[in-house]
């Protein structure tokens, strides 16, 4: 399937993406770069060449995103690669993306046509949004990828810090945001709404922003989507 590869909010290419391996959920295929490439073209290089415990946390800088031409976006748990060598630079690049949930695989890489799963009044969201939902999100929870000295002074810590997000789709009528979910160790949840209060800042009462979590993806549209669909439609 035809996808856009972005970094933050800059569209740097694009990839017609196939199953590479379904039993783990990956993704790939050719990578097509455009001129804003070359803003971060140093950044992937560094990242093969790099020995370093922090090269991880330096590609994620980047914040890689992929939007299917079915304006789906890609979460995968194993993260977004692009192969690019410096020492290669005549060999064809590629683009990646390891450990995608399997109703992703099955709904838009083995179903054809792909399936249709998010209907009004939920709608999908564009890369401008994403971003913008994300940090909103990570503000209101304290979530951030810089560590402080003085971090250690800090009394408590929201709730919801200890999960990773990223946003999916929105409800068209008010602030709530569906975003995948996913945190170390045992995690029971993959998905939830959240109510986002755009206060700009970490939100004192845990209570808040309001969340609604959801086992899977067919938890969701069981127990959220279609009763908005109802409702929107009476």
């Amino acid at each position: 399937m035809k996808s856009k590869i972005y970094s933050n909010r800059k569209l740097i290419g694009t990839s017609e993406l196939q199953i590479t391996d379904e039993s783990m959920g990956v993704v790939s295929g050719k990578f097509v770069p455009n001129k804003n490439y070359e803003e971060i073209r140093k950044a992937i290089w560094n990242f093969h060449n790099s020995t370093s415990n922090n090269k991880f946390e330096e590609l994620n800088r980047l914040r890689i995103n992929c939007q299917l031409e079915n304006e789906v976006f890609l979460f995968p748990l194993g993260g977004f690669l692009i192969t690019d060598f410096k020492e290669l630079p005549n060999e064809d690049l590629e683009f990646e993306a390891a450990g995608n949930y399997r109703h992703i695989i099955e709904d838009n890489f083995l179903a054809n046509p792909p399936k249709e799963r998010i209907f009004e009044p939920w709608e999908f969201i564009t890369i401008e949004q994403k971003i913008s939902y994300e940090d909103e999100l990570f503000k209101e929870i304290g979530k951030t990828s810089k560590k402080g000295i003085l971090d250690f002074l800090k009394l408590k810590k929201h709730k919801l810090n200890e999960y990773e997000f990223n946003a999916m789709a929105k409800l068209s009528s008010n602030d709530d945001v569906l975003f995948t979910v996913n945190k170390k160790g045992e995690n029971k949840f993959d998905y939830a709404v959240i109510h986002l209060t755009w206060k700009g800042k970490i939100e004192e009462n845990d209570n808040y922003p309001k969340i609604e979590f959801f086992e899977d993806f067919d938890h969701f549209l069981n127990y959220r989507l279609y009763p908005d669909k109802r409702d929107w439609e009476e």
